[in-house]
Protein backbone atom coordinates (compact mmCIF):
# COMPACT_ATOMS: atom_id res chain seq x y z
CA UNK A 1 0.00 0.00 0.00
CA UNK A 2 1.03 3.74 -1.11
CA UNK A 3 0.57 6.40 1.93
CA UNK A 4 -1.87 9.66 0.70
CA UNK A 5 -1.92 12.18 3.20
CA UNK A 6 -4.90 14.64 2.40
CA UNK A 7 -5.85 17.66 4.25
CA UNK A 8 -7.84 20.40 4.04
CA UNK A 9 -6.49 24.03 4.15
CA UNK A 10 -9.61 26.30 4.18
CA UNK A 11 -12.95 25.82 3.01
CA UNK A 12 -14.39 29.39 3.46
CA UNK A 13 -14.48 31.04 0.27
CA UNK A 14 -14.98 35.20 -0.09
CA UNK A 15 -16.38 36.63 -3.07
CA UNK A 16 -13.78 39.12 -3.69
CA UNK A 17 -11.56 36.86 -4.92
CA UNK A 18 -12.26 36.26 -8.84
CA UNK A 19 -9.99 32.95 -8.45
CA UNK A 20 -12.20 31.83 -5.78
CA UNK A 21 -14.41 31.00 -8.75
CA UNK A 22 -12.46 29.05 -10.45
CA UNK A 23 -11.28 25.51 -10.03
CA UNK A 24 -7.61 25.25 -9.90
CA UNK A 25 -4.75 22.75 -9.82
CA UNK A 26 -1.74 23.57 -9.02
CA UNK A 27 1.75 22.48 -10.29
CA UNK A 28 3.27 19.72 -7.68
CA UNK A 29 5.69 20.17 -5.46
CA UNK A 30 8.61 19.56 -5.73
CA UNK A 31 9.11 18.76 -9.07
CA UNK A 32 11.24 16.75 -10.34
CA UNK A 33 10.80 14.77 -6.97
CA UNK A 34 12.45 11.56 -5.19
CA UNK A 35 10.53 10.44 -2.47
CA UNK A 36 7.27 12.40 -2.51
CA UNK A 37 5.53 15.58 -3.89
CA UNK A 38 2.48 17.83 -2.91
CA UNK A 39 -0.40 18.43 -5.12
CA UNK A 40 -2.76 21.38 -4.20
CA UNK A 41 -5.97 21.86 -5.73
CA UNK A 42 -9.09 24.46 -5.09
CA UNK A 43 -12.94 24.23 -6.10
CA UNK A 44 -15.17 26.52 -5.81
CA UNK A 45 -18.24 24.35 -5.18
CA UNK A 46 -18.54 21.06 -3.69
CA UNK A 47 -18.32 17.79 -5.84
CA UNK A 48 -16.66 14.97 -6.40
CA UNK A 49 -13.19 15.19 -7.39
CA UNK A 50 -10.62 12.76 -8.91
CA UNK A 51 -7.45 12.89 -9.28
CA UNK A 52 -5.53 10.24 -10.68
CA UNK A 53 -1.82 9.68 -11.59
CA UNK A 54 -0.92 8.17 -15.52
CA UNK A 55 2.22 7.18 -16.75
CA UNK A 56 3.66 8.37 -20.31
CA UNK A 57 1.76 5.17 -22.15
CA UNK A 58 -1.75 6.86 -20.30
CA UNK A 59 -1.65 3.38 -17.56
CA UNK A 60 -3.47 4.15 -14.77
CA UNK A 61 -0.85 4.74 -11.59
CA UNK A 62 -2.33 5.15 -8.67
CA UNK A 63 -5.84 7.21 -7.67
CA UNK A 64 -4.95 9.88 -5.07
CA UNK A 65 -8.18 11.40 -4.74
CA UNK A 66 -11.90 10.05 -5.54
CA UNK A 67 -15.00 10.98 -2.83
CA UNK A 68 -16.89 14.02 -2.80
CA UNK A 69 -15.21 17.06 -1.36
CA UNK A 70 -17.05 20.62 -0.62
CA UNK A 71 -15.80 23.82 -1.38
CA UNK A 72 -12.38 24.55 -0.59
CA UNK A 73 -8.44 24.02 -0.95
CA UNK A 74 -7.06 20.89 -0.40
CA UNK A 75 -3.57 19.37 -0.56
CA UNK A 76 -2.36 15.49 -1.13
CA UNK A 77 0.97 13.68 -0.95
CA UNK A 78 1.83 11.20 -3.48
CA UNK A 79 4.67 8.60 -2.31
CA UNK A 80 5.85 7.66 -5.56
CA UNK A 81 4.41 4.34 -5.53
CA UNK A 82 1.62 2.78 -7.62
CA UNK A 83 -1.95 1.22 -6.63
CA UNK A 84 -0.40 -1.57 -6.27
CA UNK A 85 2.40 -0.33 -3.66
CA UNK A 86 5.64 -0.74 -5.57
CA UNK A 87 7.80 2.11 -6.02
CA UNK A 88 7.06 3.92 -9.75
CA UNK A 89 9.89 4.02 -11.86
CA UNK A 90 11.92 7.21 -12.73
CA UNK A 91 10.24 9.16 -15.73
CA UNK A 92 7.37 11.54 -16.66
CA UNK A 93 3.61 11.25 -15.35
CA UNK A 94 0.83 12.83 -15.36
CA UNK A 95 -1.87 13.87 -13.06
CA UNK A 96 -5.35 14.76 -13.99
CA UNK A 97 -7.67 16.65 -12.14
CA UNK A 98 -11.55 16.61 -12.54
CA UNK A 99 -14.52 18.36 -10.47
CA UNK A 100 -17.93 18.48 -12.11
CA UNK A 101 -17.26 19.33 -15.57
CA UNK A 102 -13.32 21.11 -15.17
CA UNK A 103 -10.77 18.87 -16.17
CA UNK A 104 -7.04 19.83 -15.97
CA UNK A 105 -3.72 17.82 -16.63
CA UNK A 106 -0.46 18.44 -15.33
CA UNK A 107 3.03 16.78 -15.66
CA UNK A 108 5.28 15.90 -13.04
CA UNK A 109 9.14 13.81 -12.66
CA UNK A 110 9.71 11.30 -10.46
CA UNK A 111 14.16 11.06 -10.56
CA UNK A 112 15.38 8.70 -8.10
Amino acid sequence: MHNIAASIITNNFGTNNPQELEFILHQNSPNPFTYNTKIKYSIPLESTVSLKIYNIRGELIAELVNEFKDKGSYDVVWDGRDKFGNKAVNGIYFYKFISGSSEIIKRMILLR
